[in-house]
């Protein structure tokens, strides 16, 4: 299977625009503990961008035939380890991984003080990653 530029382009725009809408939102601990509806939605976005990452992580790993990873968080450490994204990174998405299991599968357990920060400090990790797999792909296609 070859990558697919175009749906990989795709996916990070839709990254991308989830990344404003919460950096928009200017994300507090006092307004996720103020509003649910408010809540829920930043949770949301969360969810998807964090769910996005995974999906364009596991498209180039079985584009490039890597290594098969058995866990949404084991994909990031195999491009980690590839030298698509740095190491640290790589650990900081599985974190996020982790953390998306969190909202999806234990979501009365979620701690509002790691979604206020994740919501801040971890937008710029997927930012970070959003920027490497672009330049990847660039160099993949020239």
């Amino acid at each position: 299977m070859a990558l697919e530029k175009n749906l990989l382009f795709k996916l990070l725009d839709y990254l991308e625009n989830l990344i404003s809408q919460v950096e928009s939102k200017e994300v507090t601990l006092n307004k996720l503990e103020e509003g649910m509806d408010f809540m829920f939605a930043v949770e949301r976005r969360m969810q998807l961008m964090i769910e996005t990452t995974i999906n364009i992580a596991e498209h180039i790993v079985a584009g490039l035939n890597l290594a098969h990873p058995e866990t949404a968080k084991d994909v990031f450490l195999v491009l980690g380890k590839e030298g698509i994204i740095t190491q640290e990174l790589a650990q900081k998405l599985a974190n996020a991984a982790g953390f998306r299991n969190i909202l999806v599968h234990d979501y009365l357990d979620v701690d509002l003080k790691i979604v206020a920060e994740a919501s801040t400090t971890g937008l710029d990790d997927l930012r970070q990653f959003a920027t490497c797999i672009r330049q990847f792909i660039e160099k993949q296609h020239n």
